[in-house]
This record gives structure tokens, C-alpha cells and sequence, in this order.
């Protein structure tokens, strides 16, 4: 009800999923402008994601890179594509972990990887976070707003970022 309503209302509605529950509710992609998947985080998420690609949603595949990852991210990036994925959004990891956190370089890589695949018939974005980081961007919610589930705008969703409190 509560997309029916947001599309009735002519929001742009979204919805991420980690893979870890399917089927996802009958009819729920009539109401879904956009509908992304986290590669990688449950095993079999790259046929999960053959089935959602038959479906009435846009879908984008979601991709995290993690420090030292590149190369993980790289065959993500590959399996979505022979699935017959046609959008793909390359994210670092931005948490309070540090050993986590992708260094430069791999970042600029990974902003490579993008602009290689976008050259090739492949929607490919990296966030802002890595825009930011790369020097892109001044802040990372740049023409972008996020609201809780009370209301409440906050400037990112990642309280463990670097720049959470920027």
C-alpha cells in the first residue's frame, strides 16, 4: 500500500534488496521505478537476479568495494552482465572501519572500471562517496536528500563516514 500510494503521489519509488528473501511479493515491481540488488552478499544472488531482470522494474545491480576488493568487484561486475544486467552502481565502503575503507588508488580504479563499462553499453555510476573522495564532489549529498523513517533529513546514511558530520 505504501507504494501504491508513493507512486500514486508521483514519487520515484526504489527499493535495494540483499538478496536474502525471495521470491520479493507478487506485484511489488509494478509499483517499483527502480529495483537494485546487493551482489555478492548471499550465494545465488546472480540467479535471483535473472528473474528480477524478467520483471516490470528498472533493475540496477549494486556493488561494494571493500578494501583490497577490486578484483571480487571486478567478477560481481562480470556475472551481472552475463545475467543480462544492464545497470550497475560501484559503492565504497564508507563505515567506521578503517581496514575496510578503499584506498585511493583503488577508488580511481574503480571510477576506471565505470567509465570502461559506460563506453560499452553498460550504465555504470560510482556513488558520491567515491566522487567525494576522488575530489569530485565537495559534499557527497550534492543536489541529493535523505529522510529517515520519522522525518528527519540526515546527511547521510553511514554515521561511521569520514564526513557524516560534514
Amino acid at each position: 500500500d505504501f507504494l501504491r500510494l508513493a507512486k500514486e503521489a508521483r514519487f520515484v519509488t526504489a527499493l535495494t534488496t540483499n538478496g536474502t528473501v525471495w521470491p520479493l511479493p507478487p506485484g511489488i515491481g509494478e509499483w517499483l521505478d527502480n529495483l537494485a540488488v546487493s551482489a555478492g552478499k548471499v550465494q545465488g544472488w546472480d540467479a535471483g537476479l535473472r528473474g528480477l531482470l524478467a520483471g516490470p522494474s528498472a533493475v540496477t545491480v549494486n556493488l561494494l568495494l571493500l578494501r583490497g576488493g577490486l578484483a571480487a568487484v571486478k567478477e560481481q561486475a562480470a556475472e551481472a552482465v552475463a545475467a543480462g544486467c544492464r545497470k550497475l552502481l560501484f559503492i565504497a565502503y564508507k563505515g567506521c572501519e578503517e581496514r575496510f575503507r578503499p584506498r585511493q588508488e583503488e577508488l580511481a580504479n574503480l571510477f576506471g572500471l565505470a567509465a570502461y563499462l559506460s563506453g560499452r553499453g553498460i550504465e555504470a555510476a560510482v556513488d558520491a562517496y567515491t566522487l567525494r573522495r576522488l575530489g569530485f564532489l565537495k559534499t557527497c549529498a550534492d543536489g541529493f536528500r535523505r529522510w529517515d523513517v520519522r522525518g528527519r533529513q540526515e546527511p547521510c546514511c553511514f554515521p561511521g563516514c569520514e564526513y557524516y558530520a560534514a
